[in-house]
């Protein structure tokens, strides 16, 4: 049984973007093709999908979250809702994949990735793979830092931690 990942397609409320594209959608679906997986895409060609990914959009190849509910190995549907958040059905973007799970810590002297400290000098690069810039992530979780929680990968390839 697959759990379920929930990905906005605007910044939330609380965000300097708000309501603003995240394009996460289309940076997942490169994430995905990149690493050779398959994405759901309504009889559109793939071939022109990743033309225009690759063009358009930078990869999301993984997504931040609090708690530690997820485990290496873990199969996951990655989902986004059709309209409103949390009041319209979700739609899978692709089909389940397998993740591979990172702690993360995150305070006033940086990240600590599963033991590894990562100064800030390293945060563009994570960042970037979780599909934002440096500001748009630190605005993201401005009022949940100090933050715990997991890194979910999808798209394991190059990643520094």
């Amino acid at each position: 049984m697959s759990k379920v990942i929930t990905v906005s397609r605007q910044f939330p409320a609380h965000h300097l973007k708000k309501g603003q594209p995240t394009f996460f959608v289309e940076k997942i679906c490169n994430s995905l093709l990149m690493a050779g997986g398959s994405i759901y895409t309504d009889n559109t060609p793939v071939d022109f999908l990743q033309s225009l990914s690759k063009d358009f959009f930078n990869a999301k190849h993984h997504t931040i979250r609090a708690g530690k509910r997820w485990k290496t190995g873990d199969k996951a549907s990655i989902r986004v809702c059709s309209d409103k958040p949390y009041r319209s059905p979700q739609i899978a973007i692709a089909p389940d994949v397998e993740i591979v799970v990172k702690d993360i810590e995150w305070n006033v002297d940086g990240m600590i990735i599963d033991g590894v400290h990562f100064p800030y000098s390293r945060f563009e690069e994570i960042a970037k793979n979780d599909g934002l810039s440096e500001l748009e992530m630190i605005d993201w979780f401005r009022d949940s830092l100090p933050f715990s929680g997991q890194i979910l990968i999808w798209n394991n390839n190059n990643l520094p931690y």
